[in-house]
């Protein structure tokens, strides 16, 4: 077996849990991979990829020659697998792929072009231009698209989330034409992406970015956590990428775990807050511009409160995320926000941005990891008890000075 094939058979039944079968062959002097899940009658489907003139890659999709079976369940698709199916064509798209798929040889591009019946389905996904220099990153490029294209199909078929059918590792000599294809819910691939696509990889308790953490190694990793753990889920369970899927760095998840049911979500962001900023934050919906705010209000992390105490720091620098409805330009003042609430406010000097690794020494991070920076000036007092101020995603919020001074 060629040595590409093998590892490809490898690394599609390492991602969704079920036997692959894989060949090579080439035509017109280039190498085509094809994979189909296990079977010897020819009743799943196929995927061939290849690149073509070193720039254009292309993913061909059909049923096997008696995939009749196949065929039907996929024109019989529900409401929710059929939104998985074309959520994941427009993940692909995202990425630079070309989607056409055709059923009876008509192209359907949304679930109106739904037919009734099915005689045959075909799909194409091309992605211009593609770049890689080296086997290495060729293989990957073949090797992730392979599996898209094994994801997308499989996004319309039964999958028992919960447990691996057995029908697919069957003894030898075994087989039936009605063997259920089947991945576990917290291996599933196509809910995986999809939630990422969805939501990044950002952990979403402490908003920790492994790429921007570790560097290369850490580009695209990250763990997906099920809040409906999948134990209660029932035979009649319908997952909801939205409601039951988020990203988490691998502490946070299990941190997550440490208790059986898990905590929420919203419990580890609360103790994440208690112990990094000092207390659990309250926080309202993004307001509105108005032209009299001029005092933006930030949340301090735990490490440099004591500056911002004693009115001797000099600087603040925002997170990732700056809510593009603050006019930068009205900022005057900054208060920063520690142990409950806001004591005081600086002058701003002025509002600049720099990259993350300008402001924090020996931080490497990416060229596009801009943040907006505060340089501050004169430090005012204005009270000794922490004023409390409801804050928009728990970490801004922007009023008026007379407003804050009135509170």
């Amino acid at each position: 077996m060629n040595d590409w094939t093998n590892k490809l058979k490898v690394a599609l039944e390492s991602t969704f849990l079920m036997p692959f079968d894989a060949s090579q062959h080439t035509l017109d002097g280039e190498e085509h991979y094809t994979c189909c899940p296990h079977n010897e009658d020819d009743m799943y489907f196929s995927v061939t990829v290849f690149i073509h003139n070193q720039i254009r890659l292309l993913v061909e999709i059909e049923p096997q020659k008696f995939g009749r079976d196949i065929i039907n369940e996929m024109s019989q698709a529900d409401v929710q697998k059929r939104k998985c199916f074309f959520s994941y064509i427009q993940m692909l798209k995202s990425q630079g792929g070309k989607v056409q798929f055709k059923v009876n040889n008509e192209n359907i591009v949304n679930e109106e072009d739904w037919p009734t019946v099915w005689k045959s389905f075909s799909c194409k996904i091309t992605k211009v231009p593609v770049e890689f220099y080296s086997a290495t990153g060729e293989f990957n490029l073949v090797c992730e698209w392979m599996q898209h294209g094994v994801s997308l199909i499989l996004s319309l078929l039964t999958i028992d989330d919960r447990s691996i059918s057995s029908d697919l590792f069957p003894a030898e000599g075994e087989g039936t034409r009605h063997q259920v294809l089947s991945v576990r819910y917290e291996r599933n691939p196509i809910n995986r992406c999809l939630c990422l696509y969805k939501k990044g990889y950002n952990c979403s308790v402490c908003g920790t970015n492994l790429y921007e953490k570790y560097g290369a190694i850490g580009r695209d990793f990250i763990e997906v956590h099920h809040t409906t753990p999948v134990s209660m889920m029932g035979d009649d369970y319908k997952l909801d990428i939205d409601r039951d899927l988020v990203p988490l760095c691998p502490n946070c998840h299990a941190m997550i775990h440490r208790k059986t049911p898990p905590y929420t979500v919203e419990q580890l962001v609360s103790f994440w807050e208690e112990q990094n900023y000092g207390v659990g934050l309250a926080a309202e919906p993004f307001v509105e511009y108005n032209e009299v705010c001029n005092v933006i209000i930030g949340v301090v992390k735990k490490e440099s409160i004591a500056d911002f105490k004693t009115g001797q720091a000099n600087l603040y620098y925002f997170g990732k995320k700056f809510p593009s409805k603050y006019n930068i330009k009205n900022i005057q003042y900054f208060a920063p926000y520690f142990e409950g609430g806001v004591r005081g406010y600086y002058d701003v000097i002025s509002v600049r941005t720099a990259r993350k690794a300008e402001i924090i020494n020996n931080f490497d991070s990416p060229e596009q990891d801009m943040r907006i920076i505060l340089d501050l000036g004169a430090y005012h007092h204005i009270s000794d008890t922490p004023k409390q101020i409801k804050l928009a995603s728990y970490t801004q919020a922007f009023i008026s000075l007379s407003e804050l001074l009135e509170k």
